[in-house]
């Protein structure tokens, strides 16, 4: 029989890992080349690690923990042998429909929703991110944009994946957002020099305690509603990685309560051009938020369908990339 704690570490670890493997699996497209396959590889990588760790610890449901572990040694597999696209497509294809299955399955005893959509042609993708697990009860989320006349994107979201990777395996829950900002901006002037910023935020998520933390570097914050009011956390704005010198970031604490929603919106979201040259109004943004959150819809969901509407198309557009936490 589980005991209450470790019942507790499993509710708290899911969420992360099925969000790892999603984010993973959208960083695999086929069509973008071997630094893009370079990408999915370090994603995969970088979730299966998580996937792992949670085993050992029993840290998630005893079906979805394995399930999910077959899956992302399957894509990684074929990353890894340079499978032809066709077949990585089918695969990609495949693995959404389990992901979304495993997700439904497992939603009665998530203590969160999490939700994440990104848009964009292969060519022009900008934005990378990263949900990893700190421990069973505990997550980092980071959001950024790529900002470089030169930047191979998706070699520097690979880099900057493993970096963080390791910095989750090595400080667990000591990994606050401050010091992941600090990881990164490490690894992104040492591996790629000057020229390249990064606008980012982070956060750290207590999913047993409820408690939020959360840190930007020149990225605008998180929107916070609660009881149907809308607010954007106050957070000390930072200034982007890769701009020297670093001045480390102020952390901004928030105790959540059930009913809470979290949404992060990339820079991309706000420079998508509808028909007439007109970029998305964040009033308009918020008002479709607050109308599908009354209807109970996921908010990454309303939000995209927002953008689309806007830019008139599901078509390629810049990319935006747009990720939400609903607390039960």
């Amino acid at each position: 029989m589980v005991s209450e704690p470790e019942a507790s570490g499993q509710r708290g670890a899911l969420p992360a890992i099925l969000a790892s493997l999603g984010s993973a699996v959208e960083a695999l497209d086929p069509n973008t080349g071997d630094g893009g396959r370079e990408q999915a590889r370090a994603a995969l990588a970088h979730a299966l690690a998580g996937v792992l760790a949670a085993e050992r610890k029993r840290g998630g449901s005893r079906e979805a923990l394995p399930e999910a572990r077959k899956l992302l040694q399957a894509l990684l597999k074929l990353v890894e042998d340079r499978t032809d696209v066709e077949h990585l497509k089918r695969a990609r294809d495949q693995t959404r429909r389990r992901h979304a299955q495993l997700q439904q399955a497992t939603a009665g005893e998530l203590p969160l929703e999490l939700d994440l959509w990104t848009s964009g042609h292969p060519d022009r993708q900008v934005d990378w991110w990263s949900i990893a697990p700190l421990s069973a009860d505990a997550m980092l989320g980071v959001l950024g944009t790529v900002i470089g006349d030169e930047a191979d994107v998706a070699v520097v979201g690979g880099a900057l994946r493993a970096a963080l990777s390791v910095a989750c395996k090595g400080m667990g829950r000591g990994l606050g957002p401050e010091r992941a900002h600090l990881v990164l901006h490490a690894t992104l002037v040492d591996l790629f020099g000057a020229g390249l910023t990064v606008p980012a935020l982070a956060f750290k998520l207590d999913t047993t305690e409820r408690e939020l933390s959360l840190a930007c570097a020149g990225h605008r914050s998180l929107w916070h509603v609660r009881d149907g009011v809308f607010q954007t956390l106050r957070v000390h704005p930072g200034t982007p990685l890769g701009v020297e010198p670093v001045k480390r970031p102020r952390a901004l604490e928030l105790q959540l309560r059930p009913g809470d929603v979290l949404v992060g919106l990339s820079a991309g979201t706000f420079e998508i051009e509808g028909p007439d040259g007109s970029t998305p109004r964040e009033a308009d943004l918020r008002v479709a938020l607050l109308q599908g959150l009354a209807a109970d819809r996921s908010p990454a969901t309303v939000l995209r369908e927002a953008l689309v509407r806007h830019a008139g198309s599901d078509a390629w557009v810049p990319q935006a990339t747009v990720f939400s936490v609903r607390l039960r």
